[in-house]
């Protein structure tokens, strides 16, 4: 696409964030200074591949995911994590009471078409900012139907963070970065007229407390909440936060660092448990 193409003039500093970078190390280097790029193709002096972070789209597979009579034909990573026991095991006597669905750091949306299977009624909204989860997330959600994909990150506060793809020495003052945007969640959810929430899912690999807190005076409301932790610390503080208005309806956890809570909210439990 030519009118997508551009030669690029001035000082780096000035310059966007592409869709796609192809070059040479030296390049890079004769630069000083980071490229910023969703993708990049980085070149030796003997034409060999150094990095090529796009390739990894070509390793996408496609899986099957049976719900009943649905099925649905996803596209996954081979490293993509999925905690299968905590998400099949959704509690279905809300599923006709879930309108919103709220997936924070979707990833490729393998939680979205389980909140599908399960919710075939519910306009789903997924959030993701990493460029390769991004790619088979939007072709994901269109099997979906009513599933609405939104390519930016929520956290605690509006931020770009960075990313370094290449070199991996953090030292370097040269190579190829992402530049990463990031909303405060809950004012990107008050924004998108997202209020109220059903169903929460919070899988942001690492940065779950911090939208957990930005979203507090919502939580307590919230019918079900998942929330995927990546450290000890973590899972016990998630615990903390949402103990006083959500009980523990299933979790997985893995070498005791990593793993998926999945908490329901105390007051429907109980109003329910007589039909049980």
């Amino acid at each position: 696409m030519p009118e997508r193409i551009h030669e690029v003039r001035g000082e780096p500093a000035s310059w966007p964030s592409f869709d796609a970078v192809v070059c040479t190390a030296e390049d890079l280097q004769r630069l000083g200074r980071p490229v910023r790029a969703n993708f990049a193709f980085v070149l030796a002096e003997d034409h060999q591949l150094l990095l090529a972070n796009a390739s990894k789209l070509m390793e996408a597979v496609l899986t099957g995911f049976d719900f009943g009579k649905l099925r649905f034909s996803v596209k996954l990573y081979p490293d993509t994590v999925f905690y299968e026991r905590t998400y099949l095991n959704f509690p279905v006597f809300l599923s006709s009471q879930v309108q919103t669905v709220i997936d924070i750091g979707a990833g490729v949306g393998l939680g979205s078409v389980c909140f599908r299977g399960f919710c075939p009624e519910a306009a789903i909204h997924c959030f993701e900012v990493d460029p390769l989860a991004l790619h088979l997330l939007q072709q994901n959600a269109l099997g979906l139907g009513n599933c609405f994909v939104h390519p930016v990150g929520l956290a605690g506060q509006n931020s770009c963070r960075t990313c370094r793809l290449w070199p991996e020495d953090p030292q370097a003052e040269w190579g190829v970065e992402q530049v990463l945007p990031f909303r405060e969640a809950r004012a990107a959810l008050k924004e998108l007229g997202l209020e109220p929430i059903d169903v929460l899912r919070v899988a942001t690999g690492g940065n779950e407390v911090e939208v957990l807190t930005s979203l507090q005076e919502q939580l307590e409301d919230i019918k079900v909440i998942y929330v995927e932790f990546t450290s000890e610390q973590d899972r016990k503080q998630i615990d903390q936060m949402l103990d006083p208005t959500h009980l523990l309806w299933q979790e997985e956890v893995s070498q005791g660092n990593y793993g998926c809570l999945c908490y329901l909210n105390r007051c429907i439990f109980y109003e329910s448990s007589g039909n049980l």
